[in-house]
């Protein structure tokens, strides 16, 4: 591991205190050697009504990599957020 990737930030710290209620989209390569993958989960832990997607055989441009998939998953995201309003969707998570 880098040093850089070890490197923390105040704002990293007080945004994992938040949550956000709003619908939120996360789509991330699994291969990504710029930002990872892994940072994304324990975000979206933070934002109760995320979506995450994790795409194997992509990387950091996975918009650019696997098109078809980037655009299905953009594309569908507002119908599920409009089909499950805020409160009426049930949870895995505790």
């Amino acid at each position: 591991m880098t040093e850089r990737s070890r490197l923390s930030f105040d704002v990293d710290k007080a945004l994992a205190r938040r949550q956000f209620s709003g619908p939120s989209l996360f789509v991330c390569g699994r291969q990504d050697d710029c930002v990872g993958f892994a940072d994304r989960w324990m975000l979206a832990q933070t934002y109760p009504r995320a979506t995450l997607a994790v795409a194997d055989t992509a990387g950091h441009n996975l918009q650019l990599e696997q098109p078809a998939l980037f655009e299905a998953l953009v594309r569908d995201w507002p119908d599920r957020v409009e089909r499950y309003p805020q409160g009426t969707a049930g949870s895995c998570v505790p």
